[in-house]
């Protein structure tokens, strides 16, 4: 056994504690720990060591009877529970300030830590770990403002700059997906001009511009107004793609040579619904301005009630 540290327990008290017959039983084990943690020691060596201590003990069992005995036991009674408990108490409080530090190594200079982490470094549990975060705000080992985030289980030590971050962050994906969105509607729109100019057809031509005008207005609007974005879903998710496959059809079938009953039915029923696609994405577009209609409405109101009320509308 070679711990070279030593146990924290002061010579002056072993000097007392083997002083007295009473509490010489303590003061043996203590002067054992003292010196096993600055002179390095075989596990043998340390076996000799308590053995020897236990046979000093039994040797002076009727030194300690007699004094347990004696009328001045009783009077060096309390004084001898109150060293103990000095001791006791010292060491506690040694030991407990010895973990904190123990978390404060573990934290680092981090600005949050993930509390199972600290929980297994430090082996203890969570109610434990809580009681020891609120040790540790108290001494001022860590910031006052910092707490425990339950839903990501992480112990935030640095609050601002974790909010910072966080915001930068969620910033950050917003222009992504800002940014991924803008993409997609480019991409679209291209694709209904290079359909567009594969097909011959002047009539359908002229539909598929009026449908291109539209799908660009209602892009141009919900990139504006990014809380619209959901209401168009159905449109992005099926008018759209299914149109695309349509106008792929249509110039498919256009070039093909031979005019089958087939392919000029087809082509047929592709120009007919063209008609009614083009209304769809005008209506698509009137409802996305459907708010902006109801708050237009509500201030002329306003404008008109105030004016009436200050006199301004005669």
């Amino acid at each position: 056994m070679a711990s070279g540290k030593d146990s924290g327990t002061s010579w002056l008290t072993i000097a007392i504690f083997l002083a007295i017959p009473f509490l010489r039983f303590f003061g043996i084990f203590m002067l054992i720990k003292k010196v096993s943690g600055l002179i390095s020691m075989s596990k043998k060596q340390t076996d000799l060591v308590y053995v020897l201590a236990a046979i000093l003990l039994f040797t002076s069992a009727g030194e300690i009877l007699s004094w347990i005995k004696s009328s001045l036991f009783i009077s060096i009674l309390p004084v001898s529970v109150i060293a103990i408990l000095v001791v006791l108490l010292t060491r506690y409080f040694n030991a407990s300030s010895d973990r904190l530090d123990n978390y404060s190594a573990c934290i680092g200079f981090r600005e949050e830590v993930p509390l199972d982490e600290l929980m297994s470094q430090m082996g203890v549990n969570e109610r434990k770990l809580k009681k020891d975060i609120a040790q540790l705000k108290k001494k001022g080992k860590i910031s006052r403002s910092a707490y425990i985030d339950e839903g990501r289980r992480m112990l935030v030590l640095s609050p601002e700059i974790v909010r910072a971050k966080q915001k930068a962050k969620a910033k950050e994906e917003e222009e992504n997906a800002k940014f991924a969105e803008e993409t997609e509607y480019k991409h679209i729109l291209l694709e209904i001009r290079a359909l567009n100019v594969m097909i011959d057809d002047e009539t359908v031509s002229n539909k598929i511009d009026r449908i291109e005008e539209i799908t660009r207005a209602i892009f141009d609007l919900v990139s504006s107004k990014p809380e619209k974005r959901r209401e168009i879903d159905t449109f992005m998710d099926y008018y759209l793609p299914t149109t695309l496959k349509l106008l792929k059809q249509y110039a498919h079938l256009e070039q093909q040579t031979v005019p089958g009953e087939n392919i000029v039915s087809s082509r047929k029923r592709i120009e007919g619904i063209l008609d009614k696609l083009v209304q769809g994405f005008e209506k698509q577009l009137d409802i996305l301005f459907k708010s902006d209609a109801v708050d237009i409405t509500s201030d002329i109101k306003t404008l008109e009630k105030m004016l009436q009320m200050d006199g301004l509308n005669r």
